[in-house]
């Protein structure tokens, strides 16, 4: 398919159902933006854009792709009831660009690199609309919901909605799946039961991977080795690391990923529930408010409290349509 070359790992997401057994129902929370790679593919971009200037007639493919990959999912896990929960946003990012007006300041760059500025304006229509259609058009009662923010980025809904238990998310014999290839997504595998699974193409192949609480921190360090460090930790490594993919600057020159993972396993954090008044590594502890600050940008806990309750409510109801 033109948008979804994500591949699903089924016999991985199996053996896990197999492995806890008793599991009756399954969420899948879809990334959409991040596994309809197709959205940033110049071939898929030209073809779309081609095709609407020569027929003028709206665009459906992205549409038609998209109802024939959850019809698989669905082929394949209906034994166990699944549901569909699919989370869009348009990159506004209230929640996170309201701290630090850089956070993915550079994606844009990136963007104008494939494409003319005529192609760019035109392209970014066919998107809206691609997401506006499918919010109205793909939900279904019982089965499966949308929710597409203007306002906020949703890597959190995850997260969010599995925090509060919608769909039954928390109980022993629910499994959630994330579709996504976002490493950020990762720590919502700290709750029971809930995994990410990932498909990216390196080495010429297929790479896919069904990433749990103990294991997650492997998809962002390949030599991690399980034991201290958790799922929980990952917002805290990238705080401490910086993150070059959403522009988060690390707290120490020269720091990175493998030695912020280092530097929490010798020397925990001792959480508090605030969060922000949790012990840090005396190393670390200097730069508590330069760590703090892109934690704020890097845990989806502390995302959430900054989003208002209303928009949270409308979440609520829209979710509400599949609980």
């Amino acid at each position: 398919m033109n948008y979804f070359r994500y591949r699903i790992p089924y016999q991985l997401i199996y053996s896990k159902i197999n492995e806890i057994k008793n599991i009756n129902h399954i969420n899948f929370f879809i990334d959409l933006s991040s596994i309809a790679r197709g959205l940033y593919s110049k071939t898929v971009q030209y073809q779309e854009i081609n095709n609407f200037i020569e027929t003028q007639k709206a665009p459906t493919l992205m549409i038609d792709e998209l109802r024939l990959f959850l019809g698989e999912l669905w082929k394949n896990f209906s034994k166990y009831s699944p549901k569909f929960i699919i989370f869009i946003d348009n990159g506004t990012a209230l929640q996170t660009k309201s701290l630090d007006s850089n956070y993915k300041a550079d994606r844009s760059a990136k963007y104008s690199k494939i494409l003319e500025v005529e192609e760019q304006e035109l392209h970014r229509r066919i998107k809206n609309y691609y997401f506006e259609k499918i919010y109205e058009v793909i939900p279904r009662p019982g089965v499966c919901t949308v929710i597409y923010d203007k306002n906020y980025e949703m890597d959190l809904l995850p997260h969010y909605c599995i925090d509060k238990g919608f769909c039954d998310s928390k109980s022993d014999s629910t499994i959630n799946i994330i579709l996504s290839i976002d490493k950020d997504l990762l720590q919502t595998c700290e709750f029971k039961n809930t995994f990410q699974a990932t498909s990216i193409y390196s080495n010429k192949a297929i790479q896919m991977n069904l990433w749990d609480r103990k294991n997650c921190l492997t998809y962002i360090y390949k030599k991690f080795l399980e034991g201290v460090l958790t799922a929980k930790h990952l917002p805290w490594v990238l705080a401490i690391a910086g993150d070059k993919a959403d522009n988060i600057p690390n707290v120490i020159k020269g720091i990175n990923v493998a030695r912020s993972i280092e530097l929490i396993s010798n020397s925990p954090i001792v959480y508090d529930e605030s969060i922000i008044n949790c012990k840090l590594p005396s190393k670390l502890e200097p730069y508590r408010e330069k760590i703090l600050n892109n934690l704020k940008l890097t845990s989806f806990e502390l995302q959430i409290r900054r989003i208002p309750e209303p928009d949270l409510l409308a979440i609520n109801k829209r979710v509400a349509i599949i609980s």
